[in-house]
């Protein structure tokens, strides 16, 4: 965020004082990472707080790129068709907003959340559930179904 400051001395000088925190890097640099095996609905097991630290009145971030990256393997389970299907919410306060869906299946493992200048979120949540053979499913025993979460977020 663009800011510019007034600041008066006591001997009547005045001095504008200018600053850019847009670059400042965020915390969501490590990986995050949910396993969504069993669940048939759709469950919120990744949050990604996007407070741009400890001070009050910084705000929250704006910019930046997430990478996801699923982990399906169907192992042993009978099955011809097997993915994990997400939603991608952006929260400002306790209103979720989709920003992407996404299927991933066993050939289909990576994709990208863009956050340009117009998004401002307070967090992230995905949102991800079993299916199999087209089907919601909570029975079938897969050998993984699970996402990871990294990326860079920034003013």
């Amino acid at each position: 965020m663009l800011k510019s400051q007034t600041i008066s001395d006591g001997s009547g000088r005045i001095r504008i004082v200018e600053s850019d925190d847009r670059g400042e890097p965020e915390q969501i640099s490590l990986p995050t990472v949910a396993d969504f095996r069993k669940y048939a609905t759709y469950q919120e097991l990744i949050s990604l707080p996007l407070a741009r630290d400890a001070q009050q009145g910084k705000g929250s971030a704006r910019i930046g790129l997430l990478l996801l990256s699923a982990n399906v393997n169907q192992g042993a389970a009978a099955g011809d068709y097997v993915l994990l299907d997400c939603i991608v919410y952006g929260y400002l306060g306790s209103a979720g907003t989709v920003i992407k869906r996404v299927a991933f299946g066993p050939g289909a493992s990576d994709d990208f959340v863009r956050l340009d200048d117009s998004d401002n979120y307070d967090r992230i949540g995905i949102a991800g559930r079993q299916i199999v053979n087209g089907l919601p499913d909570s029975t079938s025993q897969l050998a993984a179904l699970s996402l990871q979460v990294t990326g860079r977020i920034s003013r």
